[in-house]
């Protein structure tokens, strides 16, 4: 089975992330010593999974000759975070997020990002998120069964409601847009122009603060 680039314009998106982790870094320490919070602390290494609204808007393009428009389409599905709090206010998080149908149609969405937290009350932390997103798409247009893979940036945010020291109610809203290249068996399709494809990720779940 032959290795299919995701990422393939991964230098370009690359030099966003970069930029944004740059700033991110330029946040003062003194947001940091405003949430020494034991009961919603965001150090560390936790585990989440979630539930995930899925929702997928292709731009129209060119078919065979001809305009065409694809519906906006709007799935359930669920994913996994893996993260790491390197304080209290910076943590990089990986993060998969995907939808599979009985019609072997594919929805997959895979982060490597961060999430910036904002000071916030006694239980909950507000987070501001940045990432790196590969993405693998499929839908209908005019008859035909569209695949489209790609690099994009995706931008976000939502919050940590904490329960107790180790679990948390995870919510947020992500948002991708960017052209995705077309394939076909396994193959991309060089001489077809990329399409525009935006997305919209609803996640709710858990996440677990390991060693608490």
């Amino acid at each position: 089975m032959k290795c299919i680039d995701w990422f393939e314009r991964l230098s370009a998106t690359s030099r966003i992330l970069v930029v944004t982790l740059s700033c991110a870094g330029a946040f003062p320490s003194s947001t940091s010593a405003q949430t020494q919070n034991p009961e919603a602390s965001t150090k560390g290494f936790s585990l989440g999974g979630h539930i995930t609204v899925i929702s997928v808007n292709p731009d129209s393009f060119d078919l065979n000759g001809h305009a065409t428009d694809p519906s906006r389409r709007t799935v359930t599905g669920g994913g996994l975070t893996v993260a790491y709090g390197l304080n209290e206010w910076l943590t990089i998080a990986l993060t998969g997020d995907g939808h599979e149908s009985e019609n072997d149609r594919h929805f997959a969405f895979a982060d490597i990002g961060v999430q910036a937290f904002l000071p916030g009350g006694h239980r909950v932390r507000p987070h501001l998120d940045i990432a790196l997103t590969g993405r693998r798409t499929e839908f209908d247009a005019s008859g035909y069964e569209i695949g489209t893979r790609g690099a994009a940036i995706s931008v976000g945010g939502g919050a940590l409601c904490f329960l107790s020291r180790s679990f948390a109610v995870d919510a947020a809203v992500l948002w991708t847009a960017g052209d995705s290249g077309r394939f076909a068996g396994g193959e991309r399709i060089e001489d077809l122009e990329a399409i525009g494809v935006s997305g919209t990720r609803f996640v709710i779940g858990v996440r677990w603060f390991a060693g608490r």
